[in-house]
């Protein structure tokens, strides 16, 4: 009961950060994201209260299995959000579609404030005093190639995905449905990937050193994290 009860204080600071950011909108005049025909600001905020559930849960794993001071704990899950969800979210969204053309500052205050408080929220909560377990120590070599491994295997899967669905999405895309667009070439679509992949890495590097238990619980935790972008 005590762990649900720290879930619901998580789920409370997402729709926090989530009001918070929209006070920000305000007092700064940042431009929001428009809305497509037929959706409410209600509706909207609805359903972002019904993905934060999603990613409250997703994150859950990964937060109980850190072993770091708590303010370490909320960097790591804060620059998780913040440059694997956010940043991430903001390429694909910018280039692949026209919902943030003029709505660019409000999303931007929308992450980093869901970084900062949710962050905190679940640094301050789950995972265990100590010091980090840290990086393994391996010579310069050793660490390129599973570094090139790492950043290499998102675009892999995302094209080895994305030639699944291609068939179905891309007359979509080309027919700017709901404000889809595609890039030029295949050439630029791969270097959006490898750049998002950066950020995959830099996001995810902090929870190898702080994890507490197994390779595998790592691999699925993490994978789970990934996995539940709201």
């Amino acid at each position: 009961m005590k762990g649900l009860f720290k879930l619901v204080i998580c789920w409370i600071a997402f729709a926090a950060a989530s009001i918070a950011s929209g006070v920000i909108d305000r007092i700064f005049h940042l431009n929001p994201i428009a809305l497509p025909g037929g959706v409410t600001v209600q509706s909207m905020f609805l359903t972002e209260l019904a993905a934060g559930v999603v990613l409250v849960v997703g994150l859950y794993p990964l937060a109980r299995g850190l072993a770091a001071p708590p303010i370490v704990r909320a960097a790591a899950i804060g620059g998780f959000l913040l440059l694997g969800y956010g940043l991430n979210g903001l390429i694909e969204v910018r280039v692949f579609t026209h919902v943030l053309d003029g709505g660019m500052g409000g999303v931007i205050a929308f992450y980093v404030t869901l970084a900062v408080v949710l962050g905190a929220a679940y640094g301050f909560s789950f995972g265990s005093q100590g010091q980090p377990a840290g990086l393994a120590r391996r010579t310069v070599p050793a660490w390129l190639w599973r570094g090139a491994i790492a950043w290499l295997a998102w675009p892999a899967v995302y094209f080895l995905f994305g030639m699944c669905v291609a068939p179905i999405v891309v007359p979509y895309y080309r027919a700017g449905i709901a404000g889809l667009q595609l890039p030029n070439s295949l050439s630029a679509i791969f270097g959006i990937q490898l750049v998002r992949s950066v950020f995959f890495l830099g996001s995810s590097l902090p929870f190898v050193a702080l994890w507490k238990g197994s390779r595998r619980s790592l691999w699925l935790t993490l994978g789970l994290a990934h996995a539940v972008h709201p």
